[in-house]
């Protein structure tokens, strides 16, 4: 088989219209990523620790900004914020802007 542009095959780089090895791997097909996983492993380690802080009352910047976006949404929600399809930067943005931090 002839190259029909630059390659690079078992760490050799082939030049267009060079021949390239018989001994080459076959292509393999690129999978798809499992889209079936538990939202439960998306959690951070400290996620009932976020929670937690966002049920108490007092919040600084810093607790906002460590906030995972669970924890995050949690708080949005009871600070009536809409926290769907919001990026978690976003969101945390609009909670500490809506907070007065």
């Amino acid at each position: 088989m002839i190259a029909a542009n630059m390659i690079k095959i078992n760490g050799k780089w082939y030049q267009p219209g060079e021949e390239l090895p018989a001994d080459r791997k076959p292509n393999v097909e690129p999978t798809k990523p499992d889209l079936n996983f538990d939202v439960e492993s998306l959690k951070s380690e400290n996620f009932d620790r976020d929670i937690q802080a966002s049920n108490e009352t007092d919040y600084t910047r810093k607790d906002i900004m460590d906030m995972k976006y669970f924890a995050l949404k949690s708080l949005a929600n009871k600070h009536g914020i809409s926290a769907d399809n919001k990026k978690t930067e976003v969101l945390r943005n609009e909670v500490i802007k809506a907070l007065g931090l």
